[in-house]
């Protein structure tokens, strides 16, 4: 098993511009099909309608489908049976092989397109305390030194998901906080998480996530001023708003809402920030009511229009039930001591725990996003031994009895005849 090395993709050496060619002709190469994106999509619709509609007490949520999408991907690599299917169903795949496929060349794309802007950055001179437009994905294995894994499956990872491998022993309090180490340091300190130790775990899998936009044009500080926020049940509260008037947002209006896009700076990614607003009478919960509905409000169109902006600054940390959404959506098998994972080990597996946690904070430079999942397994229950079932055929007389919880005996009797006149 790999000693933790970080698992990446190959880089570019020489000049800037022998750099900038290389990463362009890479990027050409790791073009992510339309059918692998249009699965992400309603895999984010699906999966956050099911999850943020439910009521949360009024407070903040947040969630990251590409974060939860990479973690389930790489444990339906090594699932089989009813298992795989409905982990398939659920990520929109039909084939391992194309869910291997789809991961591998969108985390190469998003790795070679951060490598071309960080030169890019450089070329331009670029100010090296000022924060960078930034997104990556990273991911790893962890396996109990006990689990005999199959060389083919830590291989697989390795190589359509670059996942870092990891042998350990999860008895061990140090092995927890190594893998709370490395979940930090892969989202640029953000997230310090306290995973939930539980030393029967014999593998998991983690992914994360860390993003960070610079607004295309800044909010200007000036403008930053308190007001008002009009909660749903009819209370108010009050904190800073931010203000920018843009003449090309891009912009849409459904039934019982309108949408608008901020860009984001970055190497032609395009990355923007959608907000939904429902109309005044309609709420959100509304709006997260069906995942078609959720995908129409985000889904903006080309449709361009002036906005004048004004836009609560925040930042909150969030965290998900993994196990509840997941069954919740019919992906249930997993959970269970019939869950088929042969890929894996020959040791029968099964999924214990999957947990996300998520920060976002907005100002007016920008807004940074960073997650992580984890996706952890047990073995199962070991499974009865079918024995030949013992006959009570009480056709002869028989002797019964009736004990009270107590311990004391209520009847007993013997019964000749069953049948006999009273």
């Amino acid at each position: 098993m790999d000693n933790g090395e970080e698992a990446v993709p190959e880089t570019a050496a020489g000049s800037r511009e022998e750099q900038l060619q290389w990463y362009g002709e890479k990027l050409e190469e790791s073009q992510v099909s339309e059918d692998f994106l249009d699965s992400l999509d309603q895999f984010s619709y699906r999966t956050a309608s099911a999850l943020l509609a439910e009521p949360g007490g009024g407070e903040n949520e947040n969630y990251s489908p590409l974060s939860l999408y990479y973690a389930l991907g790489m444990a339906a690599m090594g699932a089989d049976g009813e298992t795989l299917t409905e982990m398939e169903e659920l990520l929109g795949v039909e084939s391992p092989e194309e869910l291997a496929e789809g991961c591998r060349t969108l985390y190469e794309n998003l790795f070679y397109t951060q490598k071309r802007q960080d030169v890019l950055m450089e070329t331009e001179g670029e100010e090296p305390e000022e924060k960078q437009p930034s997104v990556s994905l990273a991911n790893s294995l962890w396996a109990d030194e006990s689990l005999s894994m199959k060389e083919d499956y830590r291989s697989l990872l390795g190589e359509d998901f670059y996942a870092s491998s990891f042998s350990v022993d999860f008895k061990q309090d140090e092995t927890w906080g190594q893998m709370e180490n490395w979940i930090a340091e892969h989202t640029g300190g953000v997230l310090q998480p306290q995973l939930p130790r539980d030393k029967a775990t014999l593998l998991a899998l983690i992914n994360t996530l860390y993003y960070y936009g610079a607004w295309e044009k800044e909010f200007p500080a000036e403008q930053t001023a308190e007001d008002v926020f009009h909660r749903a049940d009819g209370t108010e509260s009050q904190g800073d708003f931010m203000h920018v008037s843009l003449s090309d947002s891009r912009y849409e209006e459904g039934d019982g809402w309108k949408a608008a896009s901020l860009g984001l700076r970055g190497d032609g990614r395009g990355d923007e920030m959608v907000f939904v607003l429902p109309d005044e009478g309609v709420s959100v919960e509304d709006l997260l009511s069906s995942p078609e509905k959720l995908g129409q409000a985000l889904d903006l169109g080309e449709e361009y229009r002036p906005v004048d902006w004004t836009v609560p600054r925040f930042a909150f940390g969030s965290s998900i039930d993994g196990n509840h959404l997941l069954e919740s959506l019919g992906v249930t098998r997993m959970f269970t001591d019939l869950a088929e994972f042969p890929g894996i080990s020959d040791r029968r597996l099964q999924v214990s725990k999957v947990i996300q946690e998520t920060h976002i904070g907005l100002d007016e430079k920008g807004v940074e996003g960073a997650a992580y999942t984890a996706l952890m397994m047990m073995e199962t229950a070991a499974p009865m031994n079918p024995e030949t079932p013992v006959e009570m055929r009480l056709d002869r007389p028989f002797v019964y009895g009736i004990r009270s919880g107590t311990g004391g005996w209520l009847f007993l009797g013997v019964v000749r005849d069953p049948f006999a006149a009273e």
